[in-house]
């Protein structure tokens, strides 16, 4: 198990000291800090400790190990001796609490792993995280080390005390998992998505990017990446595409057209099966009957391409109010009145 004298010194582990737990919590930790002039500006070994700020790491020292976490609030409980005590001078007097989540905890291969239901103590003692603890912590962040990966250069860079540190990872700890950009309009999502792109390509990586709306269309030239437009050149296997993605296609809606839509498809297929290009016309069958027809057809999505551009094409002229616009190559197909699609199904 890592102990913490084994980061600090004896002269560092009373620079970095912060103050003790006194709050445990389901989803934060509350240390004590001794008093006001510990957070006072200070230089440990070319780091310049700013600690009366937020968004830094701090270290606990617990039985159970070292737990890693990220300074998110400090607060001073403001009273009438809190406020005589500043203006003279007083720090020893003040006493600060410091809101931590707690991230991770040192394994016993030196790297910070997801603490699970372990957790810090009271009166636990909390430091300062010292350089070695962050880049401990950086490394941890790369999930897996594979040598045949070049990592990512520079994604991102994290300001702490001392020099700030590059963030550089194999593309295996961005992709094994999968990945979100959340974020209110214009916050950055899709630069921050372009970044790691760019990376990539210019790594060597292959990556496929679908761009709905073309919005990364021109950040990358034609000797970089292959460019294909929908329907101009390139398709989609109209055969695998699922009813539950036509009835997408379609604009069903929530009510009973999607449910239409499904008996009408269903229903073609089963007169494309015996090689007849009309309707199933129901009127005077019994209703087992029909079910055991539509029966013998399998489960998998046949080749809806053999029937559905065929078939449907010829409802153009069975049924003057559905209108079917098709795009070169097919790329969708808009029923505009599905409703008259219901003595099919």
């Amino acid at each position: 198990m890592a102990t913490i004298d084994e980061f600090y010194s004896t002269f560092e582990k009373s620079n970095y000291y912060l103050g003790l737990v006194s709050s445990v919590l389901r989803d934060q930790i509350v240390l004590q800090v001794e008093n006001l002039s510990l957070l006072a500006q200070r230089i440990v070994r070319n780091e310049s400790l700013i600690p009366n700020t937020i968004n830094y790491l701090v270290v606990f020292d617990t039985k159970r190990g070292l737990f890693i976490g990220e300074v998110f609030q400090s607060k001073i409980n403001v009273t009438n001796s809190v406020h005589e005590a500043l203006a003279d001078g007083m720090k020893e007097d003040v006493y600060l609490e410091i809101s931590v989540k707690v991230l991770g905890k040192m394994s016993d291969a030196r790297k910070f792993v997801m603490h699970g239901f372990e957790t810090v103590g009271i009166t636990d003692k909390v430091y300062i995280a010292n350089g070695e603890i962050r880049k401990a912590f950086l490394k941890s962040i790369q999930i897996s080390s594979n040598t045949e990966q070049h990592k990512l250069a520079n994604l991102a860079t994290l300001t702490g005390f001392g020099e700030d540190e590059q963030l550089s990872l194999q593309p295996n700890t961005l992709f094994d998992r999968h990945l979100m950009a959340i974020g209110t309009t214009n916050s950055g999502k899709s630069t921050s998505a372009l970044a790691i792109l760019d990376k990539l390509v210019a790594n060597g990586n292959k990556v496929l990017i679908i761009d709905p709306t073309g919005e990364y269309r021109d950040s990358f030239s034609e000797t970089e990446i292959t460019k294909l437009t929908l329907g101009e050149d390139a398709t989609i296997p109209v055969g695998h595409i699922k009813l539950s993605q036509w009835e997408r296609v379609f604009e069903t809606n929530e009510n009973t057209q999607g449910a239409t839509l499904s008996r009408a498809i269903k229903s073609l297929r089963y007169m494309r099966k015996i090689e007849q290009n009309t309707v199933l016309l129901k009127n005077g069958r019994k209703l087992l009957d029909v079910e055991r027809m539509l029966a013998s057809l399998s489960d998998r999505v046949c080749s809806l391409v053999e029937f559905i551009l065929s078939i449907l094409m010829s409802l153009v002229d069975m049924y003057p109010a559905v209108s079917l616009k098709l795009i070169p190559k097919f790329t969708k197909i808009h029923l505009l009145n599905i409703d008259k699609l219901t003595n099919l199904g």
